[in-house]
This record gives C-alpha cells, sequence and structure tokens, in this order.
C-alpha cells in the first residue's frame, strides 16, 4: 500500500518530491472520510482537513479544531487544503456554505483551497491535490528564490 502511495504522489506531483521527503498531514474529524481518501489517493510541509459536509452538527467543532492548528507555530508556513467530503450524501452542505461555517477566510497567514469532494467516488480529490501540488511548488519556487 506505501509503495502505492508514493507511486501515486510522484506521478501526481512529477516526481518534485524525490530528492526531499514530504511530510503531509491529513486531519479531520472522525468519520469525516479520511481513511476512504487515503485508500483513493497516495500522496513539503502541507496540511490536509476533511471535513464531513453532511454534518453540520459537526462543522462548529471542525473550525475550531482547524483555526488551532492553522495559529501553531509549527504549521505557519503550510498550505491548507480543506476537503469538504461527502458532497455526494443528499443531506451535504454546498462547499460555500461549509466554507462558511468554517469560517475559511479569517485564516490569513496560510494559503488555503476548499475543495468539494467525495471520498467514495473519488470526485474532487484530484482537484484539491492539484492545487496543493501547485502551491507547494510555488513556495518551493519562492524559497529558492530568495523570496
Amino acid at each position: 500500500m506505501g509503495l502505492t502511495i508514493s507511486k501515486t504522489i510522484e506521478m501526481l506531483t512529477g516526481g518534485m518530491f524525490k530528492e526531499k521527503p514530504t511530510r503531509v498531514l491529513m486531519l479531520g474529524l472522525d468519520a469525516a472520510g479520511k481513511t476512504t481518501i487515503l485508500y483513493k489517493l497516495q500522496l513539503n510541509r502541507a496540511l490536509i482537513y476533511v471535513v464531513d459536509s453532511a454534518d453540520p452538527d459537526r462543522l462548529g467543532e471542525a473550525r475550531d479544531e482547524l483555526h488551532k492548528m492553522c495559529a501553531d507555530d509549527a504549521l505557519r508556513h503550510a498550505c491548507v487544503l480543506v476537503l469538504a467530503n461527502k458532497q455526494d450524501a443528499h443531506n451535504a452542505l454546498a462547499a460555500d456554505k461549509v466554507g462558511e461555517a468554517m469560517q475559511m477566510n479569517s485564516i490569513r497567514k496560510q494559503k488555503w483551497f476548499l475543495q468539494p469532494c467525495s471520498a467514495v467516488t473519488g470526485s474532487g480529490l484530484y482537484e484539491g491535490l492539484d492545487w496543493m501540488q501547485r502551491t507547494l511548488r510555488e513556495q518551493r519556487r519562492n524559497k529558492t528564490a530568495g523570496g
């Protein structure tokens, strides 16, 4: 399984992480869909936070946890991908409503992106990772250029 993940990450990133190990942290509340996403995918400094779009009662808790992590000095340069999971569920909130509930616009230290997705169907997962790959590549270029 680990080899499959490594190969998928290499394919997605064009091998940009070959020279240096990459650490990606995927977090989310229980039953948000993290394990399913890991099975569908295989992935510098990045945070993937999975939110259950079909459980609006826990979005406040998810928001608080995400904001605590973003305030942590160790993640000040991390790019943050929030996966609004379970978009395939009939009761799922639309991504813009998830973004409002998560108060995403108040996150100012990190670059972030909110991607609607379904771990079950795979919809939206690669788009989110594509954003992450472009953002990490841009950060690496800026760091190399002294920016």
